[in-house]
């Protein structure tokens, strides 16, 4: 009876060890997962300004595929919003935070889902979803 409660007790002690390795391994990962999603947002912000940059400073026109709401607020002028392959809206930002479009109004109503303070006062302050503007 003895050997099979030390051999119990050997088990619960490897069970253990592992379960301690694995939380580490696991913590390491989501460290490192972290700190890659902050250095690809980082650089998409920095994507952002280089093209902000080329717009302003050489009078360059640009034209960007994205779906990021930080991205449409940091570099956008004009929006143009396609689905099925037509034409759904064009036109100014400003516009399109105040489209009564379900399409467009899905769109940017994502930022107060998915937290993107940038972009909500930037809708806030158009007018949008029934905030008034501060012209």
């Amino acid at each position: 009876l003895k050997e099979y409660e030390n051999k119990i007790l050997g088990a619960e002690e490897k069970a253990r060890s592992l379960e301690n390795s694995l939380f580490n391994q696991l913590r390491e990962y989501a460290a490192t997962f972290t700190n890659a999603i902050q250095r690809t947002a980082d650089a998409l912000a920095d994507l952002d300004a280089l093209m902000v940059r080329l717009k302003e400073e050489l009078g360059m026109t640009l034209i960007v595929v994205t779906h990021d709401l930080d991205s449409i607020r940091r570099i956008a002028d004009r929006i143009v919003m396609l689905d099925k392959g037509y034409v759904k809206f064009d036109g100014p930002l400003a516009d399109a935070l105040q489209s009564p479009l379900p399409l467009v109004k899905n769109f940017f109503a994502r930022a107060s889902q998915e937290g993107h303070p940038g972009m909500q006062s930037l809708w806030q302050r158009s007018g949008a979803n029934g905030a008034t503007r501060n012209h």
